[in-house]
């Protein structure tokens, strides 16, 4: 049976192949772009923005927290060239010396020797956004003032928020107990067990 009889029994044919192709191409297009937005969405719930693998935070334990400030502390660069691995020490400094002080997954942050003065506070005005990263200093005196403050469970940093405890943020003044780490580039690392933050 050919295209011309079909035609001349059936007129309105090719109208109805075409409305039929449009209907089936339709659906194919829905059905792709569908599959299109399901691959640029969120996998497993995550919204917000927030970055994809990002680790959840609890807030820092309570016991960490010492209302009065804990006796004997020196400064951050005093304690960086005298002590030595497993020393208790008990350290004041500033939180600061870096651009990003705090870490995004664990608890940590960096401080460094109170003598040193962030951006801003030399006398003169200082358009620096991050004034905690004291980048207006010497640089080989960050490197001999600064120190990274770990909270732990065993070998492992906290999955925990430092920021904002008791008001922890950049550029206060804390006082930390705790025992110190070396490693062989000499930096040092206070595995806090107490920490006051000045008001």
């Amino acid at each position: 049976m050919n295209d011309f009889f079909l035609d001349a029994v059936l007129p309105g044919r090719r109208s109805f192949d075409m409305s039929c192709l449009r209907s089936r191409t339709s659906f194919v297009v829905a059905f792709i772009l569908g599959l299109s937005l399901a691959g640029c969405g969120d996998s497993g719930g995550n919204s917000g923005g927030d970055v994809a693998g990002a680790v959840a935070k609890a807030a820092l334990p309570e016991s960490y927290w010492s209302t009065a400030e804990p006796a004997g502390a020196r400064p951050v660069a005093e304690v960086k060239a005298a002590a030595k691995n497993g020393d208790e020490v008990v350290v004041v400094g500033r939180v600061g010396g870096e651009r990003k002080v705090f870490s995004d997954t664990r608890a940590s942050f960096l401080i460094v020797d109170p003598a040193l003065k962030a951006c801003g506070e030399h006398g003169t005005e200082d358009p620096c956004k991050y004034p905690w990263d004291f980048c207006c200093e010497d640089k080989a005196a960050i490197r001999a003032g600064a120190a990274t403050i770990e909270f732990r469970d065993g070998d492992r940093v906290l999955k925990a928020d430092a920021r904002g405890f008791h008001g922890l943020d950049h550029l206060k003044t804390v006082v930390v107990r705790g025992r110190a780490e070396r490693d062989s580039a000499g930096n040092l690392t206070v595995v806090a067990t107490a920490l006051h933050v000045r008001p």
